[in-house]
């Protein structure tokens, strides 16, 4: 369930692009069926997931550049005064492909009982991997929101497509704003990050205990 901080607003402005985004999970040909879309993205290569990513990018964040920025880009810190830098550009393809190995190893343990647990950590590993390499200029939140969301949410919800069209909006800087994915200690190594939310020593079966090792080291859309 996403959710929301602060008070919306009595409107919310639609997201432009509405029929591209509501688009994205059949243009991406996402399986309605837990266990096949399971099964689909655990076998992704990094190919794969560059270019759903790209896909997304282009959707959520029409007005930002489409292509991946060979640029360090930096984070302002709250107080406005200073610039945080992001991960290298030299050390976006190991992260990514390293957090690929990781999702391809849990994915051997998953059961019929378990594929909607999977899902869900495996969107928190897509998205905290968007947020941590980001590749774009602009669009890196709204591109992580949109792709976990396609990873975990279920199709055939009656509230599917206002929960997509929500994610894929850009975060106001004030009123109504729904969290993003963002980890909670800065000093905490990305790599560290992505092994706490594989969680290969908890149980795929163990929905709370894993709750609270997200709840310990990110933000999520989600409230976990």
């Amino acid at each position: 369930m996403l959710q929301q901080i602060d008070k919306a607003p009595e409107t919310i402005q639609d997201y432009p692009d509405t029929i591209g985004i509501l688009q994205l999970p059949y243009k991406l040909k996402i399986p309605r069926n837990f266990g096949e879309r399971a099964a689909l993205l655990s076998n992704y290569t990094l190919v794969d997931w560059e270019t759903v990513i790209d896909e997304v990018h282009a959707v959520v964040a029409p007005g930002s550049p489409t292509e991946q920025t060979s640029y360090q880009m930096y984070v302002q810190n709250p107080d406005g005064n200073n610039r945080q830098p992001l991960m290298a550009p030299v050390d976006r393809t190991p992260f990514v492909e390293r957090s690929i190995s990781k999702i391809a190893e849990l994915s051997t343990v998953v059961t019929a009982d378990t594929v909607e647990a999977f899902l869900r950590r495996l969107a928190n590993v897509v998205g905290l991997m968007i947020v941590e390499a980001h590749p774009y200029r602009d669009g890196n939140g709204r591109t992580a929101r949109t792709v976990a969301q396609l990873v975990r949410g279920d199709i055939n919800s009656q509230d599917y497509d206002d929960d997509l069209q929500l994610v894929a909006k850009s975060r106001p800087t004030e009123g109504y704003r729904i969290n993003s994915f963002r980890k909670r200690h800065d000093a905490m190594p990305p790599d560290s990050i992505i092994d706490a939310l594989i969680s290969s020593d908890i149980p795929l079966s163990d929905t709370i205990a894993y709750t609270k090792r997200v709840h310990d080291v990110i933000w999520t859309p989600y409230g976990e």
